[in-house]
């Protein structure tokens, strides 16, 4: 059973913040005390703070029924899923909607499939940190993606990306840049950039945003003897703690995406390539032309596509796809 949260916006992030003390990596540290000293927006940027303002650009957007789109980077384990989290449930919640692990996608490919049946308003969060196998399908989602965020806009679907190297520029309105985290009072400081229009929006932030984590107190005291074996072993690891069941659910995602990358099925598109090939493998028409000449596969699946059996295909795609089909026929027929 799917654990489903609809939270009041109070309940999920305005938690009193006492004098927190960000840690922040050293050699990071340096770089940005030479930039206050040597920019003086550099120096207002990080003595700025966004966070109050920010919000309220959330909540104009949700009054106005319009689509917000943002975007995450950061170092590892910096605080970007945690961020991306909250915002989450944040906006999901001034949308008055559900929000749950089922909202949350490991790439573009698994995003535009939940977007085929999404609700008005509903908020989906995309975390890339994997990357994808197959690249030239990851550009063809992408161009897609440009068209679909047309339909997002009008079905009010809103995006919160994680990214670690770079912001991509999906039509991004808001950035964050995770670089400090207080472990103790649970609190993730970002960078925050404007990045509607262009100029200096990209490289410089307007101020910082502070945002907590999400914590749920009965999954935080809930007695060792009802721990999940997950939690268990993440404890005996000795890895960072979690703090709700949606975070736990987050991680267990998380690591099934790792396990499959190690598998070399990490990426949806390579899985849903693999699929084709082999039901083109499993198709006797196929196998026959395939059996005869090259380009009669090719005109076969060509065919397909034309007639949407098969999705839209880049060339490149389209002649590892044949590839690997035939490759899936000249096996079965060895009997390897």
């Amino acid at each position: 059973m799917v654990r489903k949260y609809l939270l009041k916006s109070s309940e999920i992030w305005r938690r009193k913040k006492v004098d927190a003390e960000f840690k922040i990596d050293p050699v990071r540290d340096m770089i940005m005390q030479e930039n206050q000293r040597n920019n003086p927006q550099w120096r207002k940027s990080y003595n700025t703070n966004y966070t109050d303002r920010f919000v309220d650009a959330l909540k104009f957007k949700v009054e106005y029924k319009e689509n917000l789109n943002i975007e995450i980077k950061g170092d590892t384990r910096s605080g970007k899923s945690t961020g991306g989290m909250l915002l989450g449930l944040m906006v999901s919640s001034m949308w008055k909607m559900p929000f749950s692990i089922e909202n949350i996608c490991e790439d573009q490919s698994a995003l535009i499939k939940k977007l085929e049946t999404a609700e008005f308003g509903e908020t989906f969060l995309v975390d890339e940190q994997k990357g994808e196998l197959f690249g030239e399908g990851v550009n063809r989602e992408a161009q897609q993606l440009g068209d679909i965020q047309n339909i997002c806009a009008k079905n009010c679907n809103n995006m919160i990306w994680i990214y670690p190297t770079r912001f991509n520029s999906r039509r991004g309105q808001h950035g964050l840049e995770a670089y400090g985290k207080d472990t103790e009072n649970k609190f993730v400081r970002f960078l925050y950039y404007d990045m509607r229009g262009g100029g200096d929006q990209y490289f410089y932030p307007k101020g910082v945003v502070e945002l907590p984590k999400f914590i749920e107190k009965a999954y935080v005291n809930l007695p060792r003897g009802k721990w999940s074996d997950y939690r268990k072993k993440i404890f005996d690891e000795g890895r960072p703690q979690m703090d709700s069941w949606l975070e736990e659910e987050y991680e267990i995602k998380k690591d099934a995406w790792i396990n499959e990358v190690l598998k070399r099925q990490g990426s949806s598109r390579y899985k849903e390539m693999n699929d084709m090939a082999e039901e083109l493998a499993n198709d006797p028409d196929f196998v026959m032309y395939a059996t005869k000449k090259r380009k009669y596969a090719e005109s076969y699946i060509y065919d397909k596509v034309v007639k949407q059996e098969l999705p839209e295909l880049t060339l490149t795609e389209f002649q590892k796809l044949l590839d690997f089909a035939i490759y899936k026929v000249v096996a079965k027929h060895n009997g390897s």
